[in-house]
């Protein structure tokens, strides 16, 4: 029996709920129950559509500290890292002090790929283990501030016919907060831009 929101355990309730309070979210203002049949070939998400709230993002510790995973859990043994990729250390010597252009200048072509790889190890990993990256990647990504999109909803179901589809501006991020997510039978999440999806229980329906 696939799981809904009043199925959660009251871990996955004070989880959910603790990812709303750090998006500055009510949980009383979320919707109940989304279902994207309700929206002809499709449902849109993202900052101009279905937006539950605009968030600035000034740099990669405060998007971390919004959408990112707690380094403690890999340093303490909760999760395994093994598949998350964290890039060498950078090889170009960045001057101390130096302005975001300034920085962004020295970084030759291989450098801008490996802060790339940085910025998602930073997410998805274990920041510390690319904490050396962190003035390269506000120089890359937050000159100036970023507008980070959200979706919440306490269940959501999304089905063949009408798709997830996420949409974005000029490459923002967009994050969604779901108690739990239900994909039907050929039932998919579409996007063109930076994603994380936090849900407490994600079924895909054979």
């Amino acid at each position: 029996m696939t799981k809904k929101f009043k199925d959660l355990t009251p871990e996955q309730l004070g989880r959910y709920h603790a990812t709303l309070a750090k998006l500055d979210i009510d949980k009383d203002s979320v919707i109940k129950q989304c279902q994207t049949s309700d929206h002809a070939g499709g449902m849109t998400v993202g900052h101009q559509h279905n937006c539950t709230k605009h968030l600035d993002v000034s740099s990669i510790e405060d998007l971390n500290k919004k959408v990112g995973l707690d380094c403690n859990l890999y340093q303490n043994g909760t999760l395994d890292d093994s598949d998350v990729h964290y890039p060498a250390a950078l090889t170009t010597k960045l001057a101390k002090g130096a302005a975001p252009a300034e920085i962004k200048k020295q970084l030759s072509s291989d450098d801008h790929k490996q802060v790339k790889q940085a910025m998602v190890s930073y997410l998805q990993g274990d920041s510390a283990k690319v904490a050396s990256y962190k003035d390269a990647i506000n120089a890359s990504y937050f000159a100036k501030p970023v507008a980070l999109a959200v979706h919440a909803a306490e269940d959501i179901t999304i089905t063949a016919e009408n798709p997830l589809i996420i949409r974005g501006t000029d490459g923002q991020p967009v994050t969604l907060v779901y108690g739990t997510v239900t994909v039907e039978p050929g039932g998919y999440i579409e996007s063109n831009v930076p994603l994380t999806i936090d849900s407490q229980v994600f079924t895909i329906e054979q």
